[in-house]
Formats: C-alpha cells, sequence, structure tokens
C-alpha cells in the first residue's frame, strides 16, 4: 500500500487534471530542478512536513492517527506585475482542488494555509506563488497509509 504522501501526491494530480490555466506537461510533482521562464506558467506540487495531530483508534496493535499534512503548490510565472499574472493560474489551482477538498476522500479536509509570493533567482523573470494547503487525514500506522471509511 502506498504512503499517504503518495497517495496524497495521486489525488492531487487527479484534482488538477480538471484545470486548464496550467498544462499537464507543465504541472510537476516533486520537481528539484529551478524552472525556466520558457517553461512558465508551471505547477510544482510537494508533500512537505506531516504532524500528528493525535491518535483517534487502533487497529489490532497500531494506532490510528490524525496526521497534519502540508501540502505546496508553487505556481511559476513570467512577466512583471507578478501578482496580475499569478493571480489566474492560483485561482485556477484553487479551484481544481476546492471542487473536492476531501481529494477523493482521502482527506478530512484540504484547506489554503498560505500564499507567499516570491521572486525565483537572479537571471529569470519567473514569479512564485508559493501556495500551501494543510490537509487532515487519518493514517494507519502500522504502513502509513490513509485510512478511509
Amino acid at each position: 500500500m502506498p504512503t499517504f504522501a503518495k497517495q496524497l501526491l495521486d489525488a492531487a494530480e487527479t484534482a488538477l487534471a480538471s484545470q486548464l490555466a496550467i498544462p499537464a506537461s507543465s504541472t510537476y510533482f516533486e520537481r528539484v530542478a529551478p524552472i525556466s521562464d520558457d517553461e512558465c506558467p508551471a505547477l510544482n506540487v510537494a508533500v512537505g512536513e506531516a504532524r500528528k495531530i493525535g491518535v483517534v483508534g487502533s487497529e489490532g496493535e497500531y494506532d490510528l492517527i490524525e496526521l497534519e499534512v502540508d501540502m505546496s503548490f508553487s505556481v511559476h510565472t513570467r512577466g512583471e506585475a507578478r501578482t496580475r499574472v499569478a493571480d489566474p493560474f492560483v485561482d485556477a489551482v484553487n479551484g481544481a482542488l476546492m471542487r473536492d477538498p476531501s481529494l477523493g476522500g482521502l482527506a478530512q479536509r484540504l484547506g489554503l494555509f498560505s500564499l507567499r509570493p516570491r521572486q525565483a533567482p537572479a537571471g529569470t523573470t519567473v514569479g512564485i506563488a508559493d501556495v500551501l494547503y494543510r490537509a487532515r487525514c487519518l493514517v494507519r500506522e502500522r504502513d502509513l497509509s490513509i485510512f478511509t471509511h
């Protein structure tokens, strides 16, 4: 069984397929290499820190735990007035995710936590809007897979 991180990434990929602002060919999952000007608009999705909220039950000798998982959606755009350029893409990504904030039943709730605009490294005109969501999910301690009812 895949871990909660892989399950959440797969669910995000499915959800994002419904938005048309950023093509699937420019949507990356946990890309490490910088995104260049000519690749914009682009989106990079990654799972970040997961925090244990509490124990909600057990399955035999293993706990069923509630986790809060950071999911980062970094929207890369090119051009001046960074916020104006990025806004329709941020809106499209948010709209796709909020159509089903349970990510197909994997999360109790996916919610916006923060949005931070920043500039890519010198030598590029790429602006980045880092949109951080937090997903709450129930996870089996024995294999770190998401528990669904």
